[in-house]
């Protein structure tokens, strides 16, 4: 949960260059998901259980400074927090193909090869420094296995899903 991931997600939905080929579906806004990448971890404290919440609300507070009556721009900023809030726990049950996108994307590291996921694994460890060796891996695999029961974890069938799969267990 460094720049790294945000660039990570950045890059895995194609908003890194102008032009490139987007993983996202032809309808979806990009500003939504580019302003989603860079606030949905903007705090991130790995004692707090709130962090998508205060993410959100600073973005409201950042947008609140510069008003702007136009409703599309509402409309976007609404959509922001939308797919913000959804990264809490990676659960959508609406229709809009940006937070589908954007949640696939935040958690495309799962799939990555098995050396770059030990690796994410590893930092995620470290980001918990503070728990009690037994008590993060007690909670670590909760978390894994919330994954693992999931019908599926992405939304796309892209060819993720068994790779994903095979990393959390």
């Amino acid at each position: 949960h460094t720049l790294v991931h945000i660039y990570e997600v950045i890059k895995c939905l194609g908003l890194e260059e102008e032009g490139t080929k987007s993983y996202c579906a032809p309808e979806v806004d990009t500003a939504v998901l580019f302003f989603a990448a860079i606030f949905h971890d903007a705090i991130y404290n790995p004692k707090s259980s709130t962090n998508e919440a205060d993410s959100a609300v600073l973005f409201e507070e950042l947008c609140s400074l510069c008003p702007d009556p136009d409703a599309a721009r509402t409309e976007h900023r609404r959509r922001v927090i939308t797919v913000i809030l959804a990264t809490a726990k990676h659960k959508y049950d609406g229709e809009d193909a940006a937070v589908k996108d954007f949640l696939d994307a935040d958690i495309a590291v799962l799939a990555k090869d098995r050396e770059a996921y030990s690796l994410y694994a590893a930092c995620i460890r470290l980001e918990y420094g503070h728990v009690p060796r037994n008590t993060y891996l007690t909670e670590r695999v909760k978390v894994l296995r919330n994954f693992l029961k999931r019908e599926r974890l992405y939304f796309k069938d892209d060819g993720r899903e068994e790779r994903a799969r095979d990393n959390l267990t």
